[in-house]
């Protein structure tokens, strides 16, 4: 079939979305979806982002600004898969599922509540995913092991409230 890229900052109204959808950036966002109400317009945003690792240093997948006076809620999904490496299985794998609010403080992430991070499954349970606020914004770190080569993808989507 074919393969539609829209560049840019392009808008759809009342127009049916056919996937894929691409962005030539890791990191950047993928897709905004956003209904104009007035005031402050409900959207969500999907971002997506990709590292790997060869050891158990908690590595930075993808980092995600808190704008300031938002409260933004995050639901992210993490899919690991070994690729080679001394130890380990070939094609072990992993799958989490991360939960969180956070908002900006001042400039700081500041998370409101908890985190809830679930290893939907993992073939090796020394992997993990954890998250680390830094200035305005939050990593989503993984961990791997040792003599482990990991492919680490990120796909979170945003959900901003702001003034």
């Amino acid at each position: 079939g074919t393969v539609s890229t829209l560049a840019g900052a392009e808008t759809l109204e009342n127009k049916t979305l056919t996937s894929p959808i691409a962005s030539n950036t890791a990191g950047s966002t993928v897709l905004t979806l956003t209904s104009v109400a007035g005031g402050t317009d409900p959207e969500s945003k999907w971002v997506q982002d990709r590292t790997g690792t060869s050891d158990a240093t908690p590595t930075v997948i993808a980092t995600i600004t808190i704008p300031a006076t938002t409260t933004l809620g995050i639901k992210a999904y993490v899919s690991a898969r070994r690729t080679s490496g001394a130890a380990g299985t070939d094609e072990d794998g992993a799958f989490y599922e991360v939960s969180v609010v956070y908002k900006n403080v001042a400039g700081t992430a500041t998370i409101i509540g908890s985190s809830t991070i679930t290893a939907i499954g993992e073939s090796q349970a020394a992997w993990n995913v954890t998250l680390n606020p830094t200035s305005n914004t939050v990593q989503i770190l993984g961990t791997g092991a040792a003599n482990n080569n990991v492919s680490w993808i990120c796909t979170a989507q945003l959900f901003p409230c702001s003034t």
